[in-house]
């Protein structure tokens, strides 16, 4: 079974003696068929620009990681073609059924507000599923 799993990560802190719970970043965790697992989180740096952090115990993921350790919201919005995301998973000679360039966009989109949280909350779980 291939499996996406949505986390958000919060935080509560005191404030002038309220609790304010901030969101701290987004991850996903991914299950594939390859047998590797891994976590990919993303966190802003500011408003236009994020760091990428990917956990994982497949050795090309962890060189994939190393190209896309910051994105910016110009470069996670471009086309599929043009996208650093896409591009670089192509450098790393990731394989094309390979889920985890679509869960760095999906963190990316997510962080940078270009995805709603509250909507990815929803639906936590996106799958690819064999219909046979």
């Amino acid at each position: 079974m291939v499996m996406i799993i949505l986390l958000i990560n919060n935080l509560t802190i005191p404030l002038n003696n309220n609790l304010i719970k901030m969101m701290l970043m987004i991850s996903f965790l991914i299950s594939s068929l390859c047998g590797h697992n891994t976590e990919i989180s993303a966190n802003l740096k500011d408003e236009n620009s994020l760091n990428i952090e990917i956990k994982t115990t497949c050795k090309k993921v962890k060189e994939y990681a190393k190209l896309i350790e910051s994105l910016t919201l110009k470069e996670a919005s471009l086309p599929i073609l043009k996208n650093k995301i896409y591009i670089k998973a192509s450098e790393a000679m990731l394989e094309p059924t390979c889920l985890i360039p679509c869960g760095v966009a999906f963190a990316s989109w997510a962080e940078l507000g270009l995805i709603s949280k509250n909507l990815l909350l929803k639906f936590p779980f996106q799958y690819i599923m064999l219909k046979q």
